[in-house]
């Protein structure tokens, strides 16, 4: 029997929220922050990148990993040095803490990746994988496309709060 598109939407919306709740729980049982997870696994691939490397990779500002490293400093996660030949830069390096968030952390969100296709065949995953690049293809301005996930949930983000001043005024 056909559903209606809308229902088929409902289930992915409902699976899109089911998905970041446990996220934000996991994140929370390793003491982190929704969106500190790729920062610190991007410092542990490469020990000792500046800051303005870890924005390039996450396409966010400058600013705005400025902010995170402070606060993941504070947290014991991250611990900046500075550069013997360029006094200017700082290097960035993952604490033990740091390692042992990020690892526990990657372990039980893959963990909840496998869960959500347990009992699925990989010809069923790859087909569904078809389809949500069909879905992205469709619904993506040829901006959206080139911008990575942090991107879009900032520009979201964004849009939410101006929608949420708008309505005070």
């Amino acid at each position: 029997m056909d559903q209606p598109l809308w229902q088929i939407v409902y289930k992915f919306n409902r699976l899109s929220a089911l998905h970041r709740l446990n996220m934000h729980a996991i994140m929370r049982a390793h003491h982190l922050h929704f969106g500190q997870l790729p920062m610190l696994e991007f410092v542990m691939r490469k020990p000792g990148c500046s800051q303005k490397e870890v924005a390039e990779f996450l396409q966010v500002s400058p600013p705005s990993i400025a902010t995170s490293v402070k606060r993941m400093q504070r947290a014991g996660l991250l611990e900046k040095q500075g550069d013997p030949q360029d006094l200017r830069l700082t290097r960035l390096y993952v604490t033990p803490a740091g390692r042992d968030a990020a690892q526990g952390c990657r372990k039980d969100a893959d963990a909840l990746d496998a869960r959500i296709f347990a009992g699925t065949s990989a010809a069923q995953r790859a087909q569904f994988a078809q389809f949500l690049q069909c879905m992205i293809d469709n619904l993506a301005t040829e901006e959206q496309r080139r911008m990575p996930f942090f991107s879009l949930m900032r520009q979201m983000h964004t849009l939410e709060r101006e929608e949420k001043n708008e309505g005070k005024g």
